[in-house]
């Protein structure tokens, strides 16, 4: 019998090759004492600082590999906090024995845990249990595993992992384990947990068989055809012809329009994925008002949930691959309304709902009241910020900020000289958002550069106006400083990559200069809050800047 004390331990933490701050590699030999090159477990994983990631997280995650992308996108949205499904009341929270608290703290996601000698003697808990006693794991933090293995079954892995500690997060995949002693997961008894969703369904629903799967594509779906031939009719026929065949269906049989297809669809799953407002009307005109509330299918969900659901999927993916997001289709949106409207729900206005606004207030949809306050700025405090300009610690740079804390620096030029380039100073950061070359030429231009940013605050300050590049060249075109700048290369876009690209430096996604300066700001705090408020790439390219283009920061001036 082994002694577990006397084993040697080497636990080794390691910064990223390429995302040192917001990636470690985590690695633990376990091995006999006196026999160093006796290795008999191990431990692999990951530490994810996530409060570094901003609004990349899934873009970090992505990268490393497809089970960092996996946990990333269904657990979490792009500033890594929780997905609120997984905590709110439903189905798909499972024992809610998990609630905000995921959003806080680093997650510490364990890989792998493999005992290669004299296994069913602790080893393996042990292992965990070293994890968990170390400096890398706090109160705050979460511990999560994919519980799969290539050497034993999957309930075995899921026994063991329950029995140190981790339950189910809702009715994911994934397990987590809290550190914190009075966790509400730590008083959840292990047969009391929940099965994940996938086991749930298909526990009940087994999979194709290997002979059809070993068919290909073309076999599956002609299977398909003959087994629910609704379903495909309505994938198929995003036509008002569509209402005709279901009615043929129900005359055949009035229970037709409610059979579930192998993953535990009915036919109006069926229209409402497929955007089939045809098919979706003519259901609910004959009679699907429980079907709206069934959820007994492999995602736990219901229609509208599903819908929903699949929006903020495409949503996350189009970002994650482009760096934008064009905003929720016309026909996304009518779908949500019919379901809204036959389940007695509130329906949203298309304008607020295109762009995902939760505060009513944002303008076309998408700036909104607190995110145009941090792009503006205000003049109260100015004085102060201004006063703040000599310390190492920069206030936020707002455009109001900049009107009139730029022109102080004109006394720093030499009449007839160009800027020195040395004096990092002056311009408050905004001038590395310049090309190299129009930053030796800074004299005469300086002024139209600082031109812009007051012809940005003027329109920021009409609550009314959208802000559009199209607007703002205009209104930069009528000042009579702006020429030089234009002449020596200088562009619009120029100003806005340096206001929008500070402005989220100085955000609670990055070093929280904005939230320490107005957090307490009674002009601040009387605007809603809403879920655009962080959502600074998208009001980049609301604006007018393509995210294909390499913008600044360019080198320091000093290196051009």
């Amino acid at each position: 019998m082994i002694n577990l004390s006397e084993l040697v331990v080497d636990l080794d933490v390691e910064p990223h090759l390429y995302y040192r701050e917001v990636l470690q590699t985590l690695t633990m030999k376990v091995m006999y004492p006196g026999s160093p090159d006796t290795q008999i477990a191990s431990l692999d994983g990951f530490i994810i600082s996530r409060h570094r990631c901003g609004d990349n997280f899934h873009f970090f995650l992505d990268e490393e590999n497809e089970e960092l992308h996996w946990l990333s996108v269904v657990l979490f949205d792009k500033f890594g906090k929780v997905k609120p499904h997984i905590v709110s009341e439903g189905f798909r929270s499972g024992t809610r024995c998990w609630g905000t608290e995921l959003s806080a703290g680093k997650i510490i996601y364990v890989h792998d845990v493999t005992v290669y000698q004299d296994r069913r003697q602790g080893i393996g808990s042990f292992v965990l249990q070293k994890l968990f006693e170390s400096e890398n794991v706090q109160n705050e933090d979460i511990v999560i595993s994919w519980p799969v293995s290539s050497d034993v079954s999957k309930d075995i892995v899921v026994a063991f992992s329950r029995k140190n500690g981790f339950r189910r997060i809702g009715r994911t995949n994934f397990l987590g384990y809290s550190p914190n002693p009075n966790h509400p997961s730590r008083r959840l008894l292990p047969e009391n947990d929940v099965e994940s969703l996938e086991d749930r369904f298909l526990g009940r629903n087994p999979p194709l068989s290997p002979e059809l799967q070993a068919c290909g594509r073309d076999a599956i779906d002609e299977e398909c055809r003959k087994k629910y031939p609704l379903h495909c009719a309505i994938v198929d026929q995003n036509t008002p012809e569509i209402a005709k065949v279901i009615q043929s269906f129900y005359d055949k049989d009035p229970a037709s329009i409610h059979v579930p297809e192998r993953r535990g669809f009915l036919p109006v799953f069926a229209a409402a994925r497929a955007s089939n407002i045809h098919a979706l009307n003519k259901l609910i005109e004959i009679g699907v008002a429980e079907d709206l509330k069934n959820f007994d299918n492999i995602e736990g969900s219901t229609p509208l949930e599903d819908v929903l659901s699949l929006m903020k999927w495409s949503r996350e993916k189009s970002e994650l691959r482009t760096g934008m997001w064009a905003g929720n289709s016309e026909m996304d949106m009518k779908v949500v309304n019919i379901l809204k409207t036959a389940m007695n729900l509130p329906t949203d206005s298309y304008v607020q709902f295109k762009f995902g606004c939760t505060c009513a207030q944002c303008s076309d949809g998408w700036l909104s009241p607190r995110m145009r306050f941090a792009l503006r700025g205000t003049d109260k405090r100015l004085c102060l910020m201004i006063a703040e300009i000599d310390t190492y610690l920069l206030p936020p740079v707002q455009a109001a900020f900049c009107i009139k804390a730029l022109p102080m620096d004109l006394g720093s030029f030499t009449r007839g000289e160009a800027l020195d380039a040395s004096d990092t100073m002056i311009g408050c950061g905004t001038l590395d958002y310049l090309p190299p070359a129009l930053q030796r030429r800074m004299f005469k231009s300086y002024i139209g550069f600082t031109t812009v940013f007051k012809v940005i605050h003027k329109i920021l300050r009409n609550d009314t106006q959208v802000p559009t590049l199209r607007d703002i060249k205009h209104d930069a075109a009528l000042e009579r400083d702006i020429s030089f700048f234009k002449s020596e290369g200088g562009r619009v876009e120029y100003v806005l990559d340096a206001l929008t690209t500070i402005a989220k430096k100085n955000s609670r996604l990055r070093d929280g200069t904005f939230y320490k300066t107005f957090g307490n700001d009674e002009d601040f705090l009387r605007l809603p809050e809403c879920v655009n408020d962080d959502e600074f790439e998208m009001v980049r390219v609301m604006l007018g800047l393509d995210p294909s283009v390499g913008w600044g920061p360019y080198h320091s001036r000093w290196e051009c």
